[in-house]
C-alpha cells in the first residue's frame, strides 16, 4: 500500500487511505486535521522502535509544522495560471460532468471538490464506497500530485496492469497499481475528451500558484528583452482572487550591502526597506530597473513571505536597509540598536587627518586626530552615550611625569549626526573656532580581520596613553596617542600584517588644523612599536617614539588591554 503525501493535509479530511486516523477525540478549538495527525503518535513506538511516544508539546509542534506542508506549483501550468484549449475543455468537464453508457450525469466536483478560496483542492475528504477490489470505503484521494504518478498503466479498473517495457512508478488508488487513466476508462469517453480530462487532471492546480519562486534578473544588457517576463511578475502581483498569488520582491545590489522593495498591493506602490527612501509606483520602479547600470532581481515569493525577506528578515520591527545604515544586524532580532562602524574614519578630501571611532559598552568613544595651527599633530578625545544624533565635551589631555598619567581638560565639544553606519558629519567647536566635516571608515585591507584587535588599548600602568588599532583582514593600522617633553598630546601612524607578534614602524605627521586651508601631510620616522598578543584581550608592548622636539617616548614591555567593546563584524 502506498502512503498519502504529507503535503497539502490541512483542510482535507481524515487520513489514511482508509480515512482511520479520524480526529474524533478533537478539542473544541482544534481542527479535525489536527486531531487527526496527532493520532499517529502511536506510530513512534509501533512502527519506528522509539522508546516512547512524542510528549504533547512535542506532537503539537510535529503537527503545527507538517501541517504548513504544501505542494509545489504544478509545471504543467502557464505561469500566468491559464488553461490550455485542452486543459480548458477538460475543465469544464471536471466541473459539469459526464455520464457513463446508461448512467446519469456524475460530477467529479461533487467528490473532488474544488475550492482555492478555502484552500481545499481535489478531495472534500469524504469517503467513497467504490465497489473495487480491496477498495471498500476508502478515502477520496486529491488529484494535485497525477502528474508525478507516472508508468502504471492499465486499462480499466478490473483488468490487471500492462506488462512489458514501460516506465514503472507509483500508480493511483491505494495500492499504487492503477493510473488514473484507468479510472476515466470506465466512462467510455471518445479519445479527444478522454485526453482533454486527462490534461486538466495533470495540470490540477495547487495552493501554490505557477508564479511562486519565478525570478528574472534584469541588466543594462537584457532590458529589452525581459520587459515581457517583467510584465508577468508584475501582473501576478496584483492578483488577489481566489487568494493573492505572490509577494513581488524587488533587490538591487548597494554600497555595504544590498536595497530591496516590497510591493504592496493594496496602495500599488513599492515599499522601500529604507526609511530614508521613497515610495515607488509602478513606472517608477520599471524606469529605476531599466535605467540602471546594476542588475535588479525580481523574485516571487509565497504570500506572506516577502516582508521577511524584502524589509524586516528578522521580524524585529526595523527594516533591513535601516539596520544597515546604523550597524545592527538584520538577521539578529537581538540587535537592533545603533552600532557605528568601529576603527578609524578619515576625509578622503582631507587626507592625513581623521577620527577613531570606538564603543565602550553603551558609550561611544571618539579620539579626534587632527593638527594645530603650527602644523603639530594633536589628539582630542570625547565620550558619550551611544546614539545616531551624538554630542560629547571635547577634551585635550596633558601629561604629569610625575604622577605617569594623563588628565582631561574640556576644550570644546564634538557632535556626530550618523547618515549610516558608515557615513558621519562631525560638527566641533574649540574655543572660538568652529567647523564641520564628514568622515567615512578608512579602507585598507581586504576581508574580515583574523584576529580582530581592533580597539581603543592602553597600559593599566600610565592611565591617558594608548594606542587606536583597526584590523582589516591581514592588515594592522594603529594611531599611538602619546606625549612630548611639554606633556602636550602628539600623536604617531603605523601599520603593518595583523599577527600576533609584530613589529611596526612609527611616523609623525605635520598637516593643517581644522579651520586651516588644506595642505599635503609631511611625514617622518618617529620609532617602533613591537607586539605580542596573548589573546584578543591582552598583550605587551615594546614602544620607542621620539616627537619632533626631540622627547623620547619609551616602553618595554607594558602590559596593553583594551578598554573598548570588541566590533561587531
Amino acid at each position: 500500500m502506498t502512503t498519502q503525501s504529507m503535503r497539502g493535509l490541512k483542510r482535507h479530511g481524515p487520513m489514511h487511505w482508509r480515512g482511520d486516523r479520524t480526529g474524533v477525540d478533537r478539542g473544541p478549538d482544534e481542527t479535525l486535521e489536527s486531531a487527526a495527525f496527532k493520532e499517529f503518535n502511536e506510530a513512534f513506538e509501533g512502527l519506528m522502535a522509539r522508546e516512547s511516544q512524542l510528549t504533547e508539546e512535542q506532537m503539537q509542534v510535529f503537527t503545527d509544522f507538517s501541517l504548513d506542508l504544501t505542494y509545489p506549483p504544478n509545471p504543467h501550468r502557464n505561469l500566468d495560471d491559464s488553461l490550455n484549449a485542452d486543459q480548458a475543455v477538460g475543465e469544464t468537464m471536471f466541473l459539469t460532468g459526464f455520464a457513463r453508457p446508461g448512467q446519469g450525469i456524475e460530477l467529479c466536483a461533487a467528490c473532488h471538490t474544488l475550492d482555492p478560496a478555502n484552500g481545499i483542492f481535489g478531495t472534500g475528504g469524504l469517503m467513497s464506497f467504490n465497489n473495487q477490489p480491496g477498495e471498500k470505503d476508502f478515502k477520496i484521494p486529491h488529484f494535485r500530485d497525477q502528474y508525478q504518478k507516472v508508468g502504471m498503466f492499465t486499462p480499466s479498473l478490473v483488468n490487471p496492469s500492462i506488462s512489458g517495457p514501460q516506465v514503472r512508478g507509483f500508480g493511483y488508488n491505494h495500492n499504487g497499481a492503477t493510473s488514473s487513466s484507468a479510472i476515466l476508462a470506465e466512462f467510455f469517453l471518445e479519445p479527444t475528451l478522454f485526453r482533454q480530462v486527462r490534461e486538466y487532471f495533470i495540470a490540477f492546480p495547487t495552493e501554490s500558484p505557477p508564479i511562486l519562486g519565478q525570478q528574472l534578473s534584469v541588466s543594462e544588457t537584457n532590458v529589452s528583452s525581459t520587459q515581457a517576463r517583467m510584465d508577468l511578475l508584475m501582473s501576478q502581483a496584483k492578483v488577489t482572487t481566489p487568494f493573492p498569488y505572490c509577494d513581488l520582491v524587488v533587490q538591487a545590489p548597494e554600497a555595504g550591502g544590498q536595497q530591496a522593495w516590497l510591493y504592496d498591493r493594496s496602495s500599488q506602490r513599492f515599499i522601500p526597506d529604507n526609511s530614508n527612501q521613497p515610495e515607488l509606483d509602478e513606472a517608477a520602479m520599471r524606469a529605476r530597473i531599466t535605467a540602471a547600470d546594476t542588475a535588479y532581481l525580481m523574485t516571487c515569493m509565497p504570500w506572506g513571505s516577502g516582508q521577511r525577506l524584502a524589509l524586516d528578515r528578522d521580524g524585529d520591527g526595523l527594516l533591513n536597509g535601516d539596520e544597515q545604515r546604523q550597524g545592527s544586524d538584520p538577521d539578529d532580532a537581538l540587535s537592533t540598536t545603533f552600532k557605528p562602524r568601529s576603527g578609524i574614519w578619515w576625509n578622503p578630501a582631507r587626507s592625513g587627518h581623521g577620527i577613531d571611532v570606538q564603543r565602550v559598552g553603551n558609550l561611544l568613544g571618539i579620539t579626534w586626530f587632527t593638527y594645530l595651527e603650527n602644523g603639530r599633530g594633536v589628539w582630542y578625545r570625547a565620550v558619550a552615550p551611544l546614539q545616531s544624533d551624538w554630542s560629547a565635551p571635547l577634551e585635550i589631555y596633558h601629561w604629569d611625569a610625575e604622577q605617569e598619567r594623563a588628565t582631561g581638560t574640556e576644550v570644546g565639544s564634538l557632535n556626530l549626526v550618523f547618515e549610516s553606519a558608515t557615513s558621519v558629519i562631525m560638527n566641533w567647536q574649540i574655543g572660538e573656532q568652529s567647523g564641520s566635516e564628514s568622515f567615512i571608515p578608512l579602507l585598507f585591507g581586504q576581508g574580515l580581520p583574523a584576529p580582530d584587535f581592533t580597539g581603543i588599548w592602553h597600559t593599566p600602568e600610565s592611565p591617558g596613553f594608548g594606542m587606536s588599532v583597526t584590523s582589516q583582514g591581514s592588515r594592522r593600522f594603529l594611531v599611538a596617542t602619546v606625549y612630548n617633553g611639554q606633556g602636550e598630546p602628539v600623536w604617531m601612524i603605523g601599520s603593518g600584517p595583523n599577527d600576533l607578534e609584530a613589529a611596526l614602524e612609527l611616523s609623525r605627521w605635520s598637516g593643517a588644523c581644522p579651520s586651516c586651508d588644506f595642505i599635503q601631510v609631511t611625514a617622518e620616522p618617529a620609532g617602533q612599536a613591537s607586539f605580542r598578543f596573548d589573546g584578543l584581550r591582552t598583550g605587551r608592548v615594546d614602544l620607542s617614539v621620539t616627537s619632533a622636539d626631540g622627547n623620547l617616548w619609551e616602553r618595554q614591555d607594558a602590559l596593553f588591554r583594551p578598554i573598548s567593546t570588541p566590533p561587531d563584524r
